[in-house]
C-alpha cells in the first residue's frame, strides 16, 4: 500500500515537473505594447489572438495597435479616429504603429508615431496601403491588417516591399513627358522653317497712261487699284496660320490621404487608401 502511495507521488510531481517545463517563460501578462481592437466586428477571436501573437513577436519597444471601426464619432477622418484611439491606449510621444479599417469612410491608413515618423515616411505609409487595400476590398481583413505591419515591420528593419504604384505612376510621368517631349520638338522644328517670299507675280497691264493697273497673284486677283488719282497700293503677304493642339490627360486613380500632422500629442506620418 505504501509503494503505490509513493508511486502515486513520483507520477503527480514528475507531471508537475513536465508542466513547468512545458509553461513559455517570455508570456508577458497584458502584452502592454500590442492593443488590437475590432469595434467594427471584422475579426474572429481566433484571428484577434493569432494578429496579437504576431504584433508581439516584434520590436517590444515599439507599440502596435490594430483598429477596425465603423463609427465617426471619434475623429472628422479614418486618421483622426486612429489617433484618437492611440493616444486613449499610448502617449502620443511614445515610438508605435498603428492600422485602421475605417468601415465608415470604407478607408484603410496606417501611420507612425513618436521616432517611427521619421523611419516611416508618409509615401512609404501610402505605398503600404497601396500593397494592402485589396485585402479590404475583398472582406479579408485579417490578412489585409496582417500584410500591413509585416510591411511596415520590414521598412523600420531596412527591409525592401513591392512599390508597384510607383512604377505605374513612373511609367505614365515617362510616357506623358515623351508624348510632350516629341510634341514640343516638331513645333520647335517647324519654327524654324524658313517662310518663302511672296511667290505673286506682278503684271503690270497697259501703260501709266492707259489710266489702270491690275496686280495678278499666281492663283487670284490680289488687289486692282485705278490710277486715276495719285494713290498708291501694295500688297502684303498673306500667310496660313497654324493651330497645334496639346496632349491632354485626364486620369483617375485611388483616393489616398497622406501628409504628416501637427496634434496635440505630437507629429506623426500617415497614408491611407480606399477601398
Amino acid at each position: 500500500m505504501q509503494n503505490k502511495v509513493l508511486n502515486t507521488i513520483r507520477v503527480l510531481v514528475c507531471a508537475l515537473f513536465f508542466a513547468i517545463l512545458a509553461t513559455p517563460l517570455n508570456v508577458e501578462a497584458s502584452n502592454d505594447n500590442v492593443c488590437v481592437v475590432d469595434d467594427a466586428k471584422l475579426l474572429t477571436d481566433e484571428e484577434i489572438s493569432e494578429l496579437e501573437d504576431y504584433l508581439d513577436s516584434l520590436n517590444s519597444d515599439i507599440n502596435y495597435l490594430a483598429v477596425t471601426s465603423d463609427s465617426s464619432e471619434y475623429g472628422r477622418n479614418a486618421d483622426d479616429i486612429l489617433y484618437s484611439y492611440y493616444t486613449s491606449i499610448f502617449s502620443g510621444a511614445d515610438d508605435g504603429i498603428a492600422f485602421i479599417i475605417d468601415m465608415y469612410d470604407r478607408e484603410i491608413v496606417i501611420s507612425g508615431y513618436g521616432d517611427i515618423d521619421g523611419r516611416i515616411s508618409d509615401a512609404d505609409a501610402i505605398d503600404i496601403t497601396d500593397n494592402t487595400y485589396t485585402y479590404a476590398s475583398k472582406q479579408d481583413y485579417y490578412n489585409c491588417i496582417y500584410n500591413a505591419f509585416y510591411q511596415a515591420d520590414a521598412i523600420i528593419n531596412k527591409g525592401f516591399i513591392l512599390r508597384p504604384m510607383r512604377i505605374i505612376v513612373a511609367f505614365l510621368i515617362s510616357l506623358i513627358l515623351g508624348y510632350l517631349g516629341t510634341f514640343l520638338f516638331a513645333i520647335l522644328e517647324r519654327s524654324k522653317e524658313e517662310l518663302p517670299d511672296s511667290t505673286a507675280e506682278i503684271i503690270m497691264v497697259g501703260a501709266a497712261i492707259a489710266g489702270s493697273a491690275t496686280i495678278y497673284d499666281t492663283k487670284k486677283i490680289l488687289k486692282q487699284t485705278s490710277s486715276s488719282g495719285s494713290s498708291h497700293s501694295g500688297g502684303g503677304y498673306h500667310g496660313s496660320s497654324y493651330s497645334g493642339g496639346g496632349f491632354h490627360s485626364s486620369g483617375g486613380g485611388h483616393h489616398s490621404s497622406g501628409g504628416s500632422h501637427h496634434s496635440s500629442g505630437g507629429h506623426h506620418s500617415s497614408g491611407g487608401h480606399k477601398f
